[in-house]
């Protein structure tokens, strides 16, 4: 038998290190501090010992837990990962996960379809996307495909032009080739597929305004002549020109324009 010679407190609130035979042993809470009668000069074998320290890893991970998920719904994955943080044992961590799950504190199913709600409702999400982030949260595969097969045609129509909205927003300045260009990178990077892309550029890309167009181009080429000041010639005509090209203006546009000003320099 040992025997307890001394409790002391620990920095960490609620925490106390308990000294065997005049030598650290280990550390416990308050709760299981009085729930086992843990005072100087209490006996304790090795049976009792691990036993004590088994309950107290089971409260600890309970008590973390259960503030943890009083934030938000968790899946079980950033539960374990949440009480690996707070280094308790596994067998304790595996006990409390499943304890949680029993009484639906934890419950994957529904997090992946209020997950998938919340996206349609404010989120900017495609399918793709949304399977990937559920899958790194650690919830299964069947969870997940079932959660994402209720994002319906509709539902991603009216996220995916939320996105495609923000672009055209912001695309005023890039021709109707590049607008188009964007849309598809930003849809294809959130998760979206090729037929809901070719909906959602449909239902929001303006039609294209020739006028519009040219004057853009104008201002584009001038400026990018402008920069192309070290060229000469036909090599800076031709800089001028591929820097026009990948920003979606086309050859026949872009070669009337260029001939335009370059007639004004000859004038200058």
């Amino acid at each position: 038998m040992a025997v307890i010679t001394a409790v002391t407190p620990q920095k960490r609130r609620g925490y106390y290190n308990i000294f065997l035979d005049g030598k650290f042993a280990f550390g416990v809470s308050e709760d299981t501090l009085v729930r086992f009668r843990l005072i100087k000069g209490a006996e304790l074998d090795d049976v009792q010992t691990a036993h004590v320290q088994a309950e107290d890893a089971l409260s600890r991970a309970t008590s973390v837990a259960v503030t943890y998920l009083s934030h938000q719904s968790r899946t079980a994955k950033e539960v374990h990962d949440r009480l690996v943080d707070e280094e308790i044992p596994e067998g304790a961590i595996a006990t409390v996960v499943a304890r949680l799950q029993e009484r639906g504190y934890i419950n994957d199913a529904n997090y992946a379809q209020y997950f998938v709600d919340d996206n349609v409702t404010m989120g900017d999400r495609g399918p793709r996307q949304l399977t990937a982030k559920l899958r790194q949260k650690g919830i299964s595969a069947d969870l997940v495909d079932n959660a994402v097969a209720e994002y319906t045609p509709e539902q991603r129509l009216a996220v995916g032009t939320r996105v495609a909205q923000r672009v055209v927003r912001h695309g005023t300045r890039k021709s109707h080739v590049a607008l188009v260009r964007s849309l598809k990178t930003t849809l294809m990077q959130k998760g979206f597929d090729g037929d809901d892309i070719d909906r959602i550029i449909a239902t929001v890309t303006p039609e294209r305004d020739e006028e519009q167009e040219n004057d853009l181009l104008l201002t584009t080429a001038r400026k990018v002549w402008r920069q192309k000041h070290r060229y000469t010639g036909r090599e800076r005509r031709m800089k001028v020109k591929q820097a026009l090209v990948r920003k979606g203006f086309g050859y026949d546009l872009i070669d009337n324009i260029l001939d335009d000003i370059e007639a004004e320099d000859d004038d200058e």
